[in-house]
C-alpha cells in the first residue's frame, strides 16, 4: 500500500498473515514495543490489529492488564478520575508507565496531563471487558459517567450513561443540558442524541425543541417540521405549560418564515396564553420577537416592531442568556437600519459582534458578519464589506446554513451590482437563487428575482428586468404586491409612463403605505425621474432635493449612489439644480469611489501569447527551445546559466560568477563563464545574451515564453481577485494548471534550491485558497482532489491538513 504496489486480495491476505507473525516475534522477544508497531499496520485491518492488541494486552502483568481494562471505560482520562472510579490511588503510576512503554496511549503535555488510547485500541479494551465481565463494566461505565457528568463533560457522560444500558439517565442529562448545546451550536451532538433516544424509544422533547431552533436558524424547514412534531408528541396535552408553549412559539416562528401570518398570528396567541403572565423570561422574548417579526414583514410596521424587540431587550436584561440577548439585538439593529437609523443600527450590530465572538457560536456569527457587511456596505466602506461577507460565508459553512450562505451570496451580488461589476453580480444572484429554490424560501426568491430585475434594468436590459420582476410577482399573494415590487415596476415604466408612475410614487406617500427607510430612497428618486422625463424641471428639483434630505437623515445615501452611478440625465440634473447641496456632493463622492474600487475587479485574465522565437520551460523539466534549436544538446551549466539570466533578468558578471563557480579561481571562473555565453549564442544567435558594461540580460527584444513567467502571472491574477469574485475560481485553477512540477529538476544550485522552493510555496498558497474557493461554493470533492495535491508535496502543512479534514467531513467520510 505505501509503494503504491497493486496486490490481489489473496496476496494482501498473506503478507498481512507474515507480517502478524513477525510483530509477534518482535513483541514476545521484548525487541520492540507498543509504540514501534507503525500506525498504518495496526489501522490496516481489523484481523490485523486486533490480533496485534491482543499480543500487546496478554503480556502485560496481571496488574497492569487490570489497569488497561478498566481505565478504557474513558473516553479521555486523567490520573485523578482513573483514582476516583476506579477506586484505586496508584493511576498516575500506570499511565506514565503505558505511556512510557508505547502502549497505544497518547498525552498532553500540560498539567493536569490527559491522556487516551488509540480509538481503536480502546475498542478491542471494551470488546475484551464486556466479554470477560460485563456487569464490572456496567457499574465502571454509570461511575465514569457521573464523574464526567459532575465535571461538566455532558457528551461523554450521556454516551457512557447510555453504553452502560441506562438510556434514562442519559436523557434526563440530554434534557437538562440541551438549550446549553444549543447555545454553544452543538446541534450536531443533539441529532445524535435525538437518534440515540429513538432506538431505544426514550422521549426527550427538549432535545428535539431545541434541535428545531437550530433547523429553524439554518433554514432547514422540513427538518423543523419534523422536530416540532417529535417535539409536541413527546409533550402532549398534559406535559409542562412551558414547553407546550415553545412548541407554539416554533410553529409561529416557522410560519413567518413561509410567509403565513395569520397561522403565526395564532399561534404566537396560543403560546401566550400558555404562558400567562409569569412565564418564562426567554419564552416572553421569543413571542416579542415573533411579534416584532409580523409586524414587520406582514404590515411594515417597523416602529411597532422596534418597539417590541426593545422590550424584549429590557426582559432580557439581568438574565445570563447571551446567545438570546445578541439574536434579539440582531433584529433590533435589522429594524433600526429599516427605519433610518443607520448609525444606531450599527453600533447595536457592533455590540452584538462582541458578544458573539466570545461565545464562538458559527451560525450567529454568520448573521454578525453579514449584518455588519450590509451596514458597511451601506455607509460606503466597499472593500471592508466584501471583507466581512466573505467571514460570513466562512461561518455560514461551518454553521451549515444554506439559508444565511444565501443571503450573504446575495449581500455580495448587491455591492458588485453597485460597484457596476455586472456579470459578478449576474453570476453570485444565481448562485444563490439556485439554492433559495432548493430549499423552496419564496422571501429569499423574491428577494433574489427583484435584484436581479434591478441589476438589468441598470444598465438599459428591461426586457429582461420585466421578465425577472414577473418572476417576484408571481411569490406575492394575489391582487397584493409588496412595496418593493410596486416600486420596481414603477421604476422600470418611468421612461414610457412618467405620468402614471409620479401618480403611482404620490399616491403610496399619501396612502401611509408602510416602506422602510431604503424603499422610501427609491421611491423619491423615482418620482424625481418621472417629474424630470415630463418636463417638469421645478417639480423634478424639488423632488430630488426631497430625495437627497431624506437620504442624509436615514443613511441611505448609498441607496441613492446606486442608483444615480447608472444614471446620467438625472445626476447632471442633481448637479444644475442642486450641486450646492451637502449630501449630493458626499453621493457623487461615493460613486467615484464606486468606481475606483470597482477597477481592481475588472482586470481582465490575460491571454498568454502563443511562443515565438524563445521558449523557456523549467516547470517540471529543463527545456529552452528556439529558432529551430533545442538546448538539451548544450551542455548542462550552460542551459541553467541561460535560466538563470531567464529568471533574474539583468545580472552582474560577479553575481553570475559567484553563483556557478565559487570555489574556482578568478581566471577560471570568467572562462568558464565565456564558455557558457558562447555556446548559448552559437546555438541562438548572437544577440540573445546581451553584455552592456559589467551585467549580462537576455535581449527582451527577443519574443520569449517562460513558463515560470506564465505561472507567476497567473498567480498575480488570481491574487488581485478577491475572495468572493466569482472569476477568482477560474483564475486559481488557471494559475494552478500553469505550474507542471518543480522547477529545473535536474540541477540542485543553492539559487535553484531556493527558486524552486519559493515557487513551490506560492504554488501550495494557491492550492489551499482553490481548495477554499471549492468549499465555499459548496464543491468539497473538488477542494479534496486539491489538496491531495498539495499534500503530496508538502504532507506537514497544518493548514492543508485542517482544510482537508473539513472536506472529509463535509463529504461525511468521518472514519477518513
Amino acid at each position: 500500500i505505501q509503494s503504491g504496489i497493486s496486490l490481489t486480495e489473496d496476496h494482501a491476505d498473506r503478507l498481512l498473515d507474515e507480517t502478524k507473525g513477525w510483530i509477534t516475534g518482535l513483541i514476545l522477544s521484548g525487541e520492540i514495543s507498543g509504540k514501534d508497531i507503525p500506525s498504518f499496520v495496526f489501522e490496516a485491518r481489523p484481523m490485523v490489529y486486533e490480533y496485534l492488541a491482543s499480543i500487546v494486552l496478554n503480556r502485560q502483568p496481571d496488574d497492569l492488564r487490570r489497569f488497561m481494562l478498566d481505565s478504557s471505560v474513558f473516553p479521555v482520562m486523567t490520573a485523578d478520575a482513573c483514582d476516583e472510579v476506579l477506586k484505586r490511588e496508584d493511576s498516575k503510576r500506570y499511565l506514565t508507565r503505558l505511556l512510557r512503554g508505547g502502549l497505544f496511549v497518547s498525552a498532553t503535555n500540560e498539567s493536569p496531563r490527559i491522556y487516551e488510547y488509540h480509538p481503536q485500541f480502546r475498542e478491542f479494551l471494551l470488546d475484551s471487558s464486556r466479554g470477560a465481565d460485563p456487569k464490572e463494566l456496567r457499574i465502571l461505565q454509570i461511575r465514569a459517567a457521573k464523574h464526567l457528568a459532575e465535571g461538566g463533560s455532558i457528551e461523554q457522560a450521556v454516551e457512557l450513561y447510555f453504553n452502560a444500558g441506562d438510556p434514562q439517565k442519559a436523557a434526563r442529562l440530554a434534557e437538562k443540558y440541551a438549550e446549553d448545546l444549543y447555545d454553544r451550536g452543538r446541534w450536531r451532538t443533539l441529532e445524535s442524541w435525538a437518534e440515540m433516544m429513538d432506538v431505544v424509544d426514550v422521549a426527550v422533547p427538549r432535545v428535539h425543541l431545541n434541535l428545531a431552533r437550530q433547523y429553524l436558524d439554518q433554514g432547514n424547514i422540513d427538518q423543523v417540521d419534523e422536530a416540532i412534531r417529535h417535539a409536541g408528541e413527546m409533550i402532549g396535552s398534559g406535559g409542562r405549560k412551558a414547553d407546550q408553549a415553545l412548541v407554539e412559539l416554533l410553529r409561529s416562528h416557522l410560519s413567518t418564515r413561509r410567509e403565513q401570518y395569520l397561522e403565526a398570528e395564532q399561534a404566537a396567541t396560543k403560546a401566550k396564553s400558555l404562558l400567562g403572565n409569569r412565564g418564562s423570561k426567554l419564552l416572553r422574548v421569543s413571542y416579542l420577537r415573533v411579534q416584532a417579526r409580523i409586524s414587520a414583514l406582514r404590515d411594515g410596521n417597523y416602529e411597532g416592531a422596534l418597539k417590541n424587540i426593545q422590550r424584549a431587550v429590557k426582559v432580557l436584561e439581568g438574565t445570563d442568556s447571551l446567545i438570546n440577548l445578541a439574536a434579539t439585538m440582531q433584529d433590533e439593529s435589522l429594524y433600526k437600519s429599516a427605519l433610518g437609523l443607520t448609525r444606531e443600527a450599527f453600533a447595536t450590530s457592533h455590540r452584538v459582534h462582541e458578544i458573539l465572538l466570545k461565545l464562538g457560536n458559527p451560525l450567529p456569527l454568520a448573521i454578525s458578519f453579514n449584518n455588519l457587511a450590509y451596514l458597511a456596505h451601506l455607509q460606503g466602506r466597499y472593500q471592508e464589506a466584501m471583507e466581512l461577507y466573505v467571514e460570513g460565508l466562512k461561518y455560514s459553512r461551518q454553521g451549515a446554513s444554506l439559508r444565511q450562505e444565501i443571503w450573504i451570496l446575495f449581500g455580495q451580488a448587491d455591492l458588485f451590482s453597485d460597484l457596476s461589476l455586472a456579470l459578478q453580480a449576474a453570476e453570485l444572484y444565481g448562485q444563490a437563487l439556485t439554492v433559495a429554490i432548493q430549499i423552496d424560501d419564496p422571501e429569499l426568491i423574491r428577494y433574489g428575482c427583484i435584484q436581479t430585475s434591478v441589476l438589468h434594468r441598470r444598465r438599459g436590459g428591461n426586457s429582461l428586468a420585466n421578465e425577472w420582476l414577473s418572476r417576484a410577482v408571481t411569490l406575492d399573494e394575489k391582487g397584493s404586491l409588496s412595496p418593493i415590487v410596486q416600486l420596481q415596476m414603477s421604476a422600470l415604466e418611468v421612461d414610457l409612463r412618467p405620468e402614471h408612475v409620479s401618480e403611482s410614487i404620490k399616491h403610496m406617500f399619501s396612502a401611509g403605505g408602510k416602506l422602510d427607510a431604503s424603499q422610501k430612497t427609491i421611491a423619491l428618486f423615482i418620482g424625481a425621474k418621472a417629474e424630470l422625463t415630463l418636463g417638469h424641471l421645478e417639480a423634478a428639483s424639488e423632488a430630488i432635493t426631497d430625495a437627497l434630505d431624506w437620504a442624509g437623515a436615514n443613511g441611505t445615501e448609498q441607496v441613492l449612489a446606486g442608483e444615480l452611478a447608472f444614471d446620467e440625465d438625472l445626476r447632471s440634473f442633481a448637479r444644475s439644480h442642486a450641486g450646492t447641496h451637502p449630501v449630493l456632493a458626499l453621493i457623487l463622492r461615493r460613486i467615484e469611489a464606486m468606481r475606483v474600487v470597482s477597477q481592481q475587479y475588472q482586470e481582465a485574465i490575460e491571454d498568454v501569447a502563443p511562443p515565438d522565437t524563445l521558449t523557456m520551460l523549467g516547470l517540471g523539466q529543463t527545456r529552452a527551445l528556439g529558432s529551430g534549436q533545442d538546448a538539451s544538446d548544450l551542455k548542462p551549466l550552460a542551459r541553467e546559466v541561460l535560466f538563470f539570466l531567464v529568471d533574474c533578468g539583468q545580472v552582474e558578471r560577479d553575481v553570475l560568477l559567484e553563483s556557478f563557480w565559487p570555489h574556482h579561481p578568478p581566471g577560471r571562473q570568467v572562462a568558464n563563464l565565456h564558455t557558457a555565453i558562447y555556446s548559448l549564442r552559437r546555438m541562438f544567435g548572437r544577440d540573445v545574451i546581451l553584455h552592456e558594461g559589467t551585467a549580462y540580460s537576455v535581449n527582451l527584444d527577443i519574443p520569449l515564453e517562460y513558463d515560470v513567467e506564465r505561472f507567476e502571472r497567473a498567480a498575480d491574477v488570481a491574487a488581485r481577485l478577491p475572495p468572493g469574485d466569482p472569476r477568482r475560481m477560474f483564475a486559481l485553477t488557471e494559475a494552478i494548471n500553469s505550474y507542471n512540477g518543480p522547477l529545473l529538476p535536474e540541477f540542485s544550485s543553492d539559487w535553484v534550491l531556493e527558486r524552486r522552493r519559493t515557487l513551490e510555496l506560492r504554488y501550495l498558497d494557491l492550492l489551499a485558497q482553490h481548495a477554499q474557493e471549492a468549499m465555499m461554493r459548496d464543491q468539497p470533492a473538488r477542494a479534496l482532489q486539491t489538496l491531495r495535491q498539495a499534500l503530496e508535496i508538502d504532507p506537514y502543512r497544518d493548514d492543508t491538513n485542517m482544510h482537508f479534514l473539513e472536506a472529509l467531513g463535509r463529504l461525511g467520510r468521518r472514519s477518513e
